[in-house]
């Protein structure tokens, strides 16, 4: 009788375990506006672009520490959420078209560009490197004559004019 006890206590406590971590993760797709973006931007194959994984971000009001994985490109910006935190929050496309501006900020060690999309969503912050390339990747948008900024630019070799040995 004890053990019956014990096994149907400790299936339990798994199972009380998993649905905490499920109701967990939708009230952080919910406050974060993670599933409204979901319903306006639904991700239905993957980017092609300049890939980034276990970077940070806050989508609204909610950090996502190296949580996000981010797939930059001509088209837009493509994010999801680590595996074990993607329940309520599926892979979301934002197309360029949808994003008002995509500002860096911050000082040297702290950069992060600030994404603000139209019709009222809820901005996202990208941290590092992931985010200058969102911002470099909107300014190509905007002005494709320019293409994505560089990060290197590198001088013209000079060219010497001189006489011929005659």
């Amino acid at each position: 009788m004890t053990t019956w006890i014990v096994v149907l206590g400790s299936i339990g406590g798994v199972l009380l375990v998993v649905a905490l971590w499920l109701g967990i993760c939708a009230i952080l797709s919910y406050q974060s506006g993670w599933h409204r973006l979901a319903g306006k931007f639904p991700s239905t194959s993957p980017a092609e672009g300049t890939s980034f994984s276990l970077t940070s971000g806050l989508i609204g009001t909610i950090t996502y520490a190296s949580a996000l994985s981010l797939t930059v490109g001509h088209q837009g910006l493509r994010m999801a959420v680590l595996f074990p935190f993607r329940f309520q929050s599926p892979p979301l496309f934002i197309p360029w078209t949808a994003v008002v501006s995509a500002d860096v900020r911050g000082r040297a060690l702290s950069k992060h560009a600030l994404v603000s999309l139209r019709d009222g969503c809820p901005a996202i912050t990208i941290y590092g490197r992931a985010g200058q390339k969102v911002a470099n990747a909107f300014a190509g948008y905007l002005n494709p004559s320019e293409g994505t900024l560089p990060v290197l630019r590198l001088a013209r070799p000079a060219v010497v004019l001189g006489t011929s040995g005659q």
